[in-house]
Parts: C-alpha cells; sequence; structure tokens
C-alpha cells in the first residue's frame, strides 16, 4: 500500500470514528445526569494526570503529618471540599453526585496513588472543565495546601458517629442562608450554595 493511500485511509477512518461518535453524542445529548462511561472517566483521569508538570508530580510535602497539621488540614476540609467531597471524602453529597464528570472518591486508588506533589497541584490549580475550583495562591498560602494534602492521605471511611460528628463540624463552619466561599482565579467572591 502506497503511503498516500495509508494517509488516505486513516484520515477516512479518524473522519468515521468522529463522525460516529458526534451522532452517540448528539442522540445521547449533553447533560450533567448522565454517569460518564468507562471510556470517558480513563479518558478524564488520563488528561487530568497528563496536564500536571511532571515537576509537580515529584513534589514532596515538606510537612510531617503532626497532629497539628493534619487538625488543620481537617479544618480545611471541611470548610472548602466537603460540600462537594463530602465529610468523609467519599463525594457522596448532591454536589458531588450532580457535578459533570463526578467528583472522584478521595479514598479510591485513582486518588491515593496520586504522588503528593499531583494532589498539591490539583488543589493548587484546579482542574479545567470539572467543578474543580483553584486554591491556590492568593486564596491559601502553600503551607496550608500542603496540609489539605497530609489530610486527604489520612482519609479512611468514617464510622456512622465520626461522619455525624464531621456533619456538624462542617455545618458549623458554612456561612448562613446557605452561603459558601468558592474560589474564582479572577479572586475570591462569595456564591449562593446550592
Amino acid at each position: 500500500m502506497t503511503p498516500i493511500k495509508a494517509s488516505l485511509l486513516t484520515v477516512l477512518f479518524i473522519l468515521a470514528t468522529a463522525a460516529i461518535g458526534g451522532v452517540v453524542l448528539i442522540r445521547r445529548g449533553f447533560r450533567a445526569t448522565s454517569e460518564p462511561s468507562g471510556l470517558e472517566r480513563l479518558v478524564a483521569r488520563s488528561v487530568r494526570n497528563l496536564a500536571i508538570p511532571r515537576t509537580a508530580q515529584r513534589g514532596t510535602n515538606p510537612l510531617k503529618a503532626s497532629a497539628e497539621n493534619l487538625q488543620a488540614g481537617r479544618e480545611l476540609f471541611l470548610t472548602q471540599c466537603a460540600n462537594c467531597h463530602g465529610v468523609d471524602g467519599g463525594s457522596k453529597t448532591p454536589m458531588g453526585r450532580n457535578l459533570y464528570p463526578r467528583v472522584p472518591d478521595l479514598h479510591s486508588p485513582e486518588t491515593q496513588g496520586l504522588s503528593d506533589g499531583a494532589i498539591y497541584y490539583i488543589i493548587a490549580n484546579g482542574v479545567q472543565l470539572t467543578g474543580m475550583p483553584a486554591w491556590g495562591s492568593p486564596h491559601q498560602p502553600p503551607e496550608k495546601i500542603w496540609q489539605l494534602v497530609l489530610f486527604v492521605r489520612s482519609l479512611r471511611s468514617l464510622s456512622p458517629t465520626e461522619q455525624t460528628e464531621q456533619s456538624a463540624l462542617s455545618s458549623a463552619r458554612r456561612l448562613p442562608f446557605g452561603w459558601l466561599r468558592h474560589s474564582h482565579q479572577a479572586g475570591c467572591r462569595m456564591e449562593r450554595g446550592m
């Protein structure tokens, strides 16, 4: 087969695949209530991982897992992360279940398998085309984000009593009338919670 024929067949195959994919998407529709397919989850996770610079992936947490750092990370998590990720990190919240793609379970091997530097990068810079905001500068100093990394590493399934305690602490730290803190690249502002 000549190189021109091979190139033409490759282009035709790509166009046919794109056309079939387009038809499937149009028939299915674009909605956040759809459950992402396994392929979508794999591609999204792969693209996210590729978007994290190698230098960030190799980053190590400069903080020790002391009681003080874990407590500070827990408090930050409850005020800034629990709305989507849940008080136990399991992401079984109305917000977490209704974002597309879904909010990841922080206990999962896919999350716990990330390096400390990768988790730091995701928290600090957010993830485009998802609901994950950037919590880095000017919103949080690096030390606070490293404390969050320590807390994410410490997550485990909570007992019902611990879950109730975490929920009470989380609710007490939210602002009144359903308002919550939310970060934007242009700067902090308040937005109505869902």
